[in-house]
């Protein structure tokens, strides 16, 4: 898996939304791994936008948990939280790096979940799939309010 340092821009995805997107839980097994317990709601509430992610983008494959000393799970999708003038992109796998490996995610990103509205979560949620990468890039870049 690629691996970012939380809040770095995160170049990932297509070139035209590198400034666009902002790093959270890309871990790497060799990575210092910022962690603590986290408080029940955000999770819940991370995990129910974990369940039924926005997909602007699909890649074919993806990437087994290198942090679980034996066949960890495998990821396939991403998370795109806006907030504040950002989109946090995350792997879809930061929910299992909370509850297995007590990864503790930036204060910044955690607040983002926790402030994303309803109206906003529908409004990711039915974004439409399947267009051309700029069109997705342009759309990642927060039209949200706070």
């Amino acid at each position: 898996m690629a691996y970012y340092r939380d809040l770095d821009r995160c170049t990932y995805f297509a070139p035209e939304c590198d400034d666009a997107l902002v790093a959270v839980g890309w871990l790497g097994t060799w990575a210092r791994l910022s962690s603590g317990s986290v408080d029940p709601q955000f999770f819940e509430r991370l995990e129910s936008l974990a369940n039924r992610p926005w997909r602007p983008f699909l890649y074919l494959g993806g990437q087994e948990c290198g942090l679980c000393q034996h066949r960890g799970p495998f990821f396939t999708a991403n998370l795109f939280i806006p907030y504040g003038g950002r989109t946090f992109a995350a792997p879809e796998g930061i929910t299992h790096y909370i509850s297995a490996h007590w990864y503790q995610p930036p204060d910044e990103f955690v607040l983002a979940v926790h402030r994303l509205s309803r109206d906003a979560q529908c409004r990711v949620r039915s974004s439409p799939r399947g267009e051309r990468r700029s069109t997705a890039c342009t759309s990642l870049r927060p039209t949200l309010g706070r």
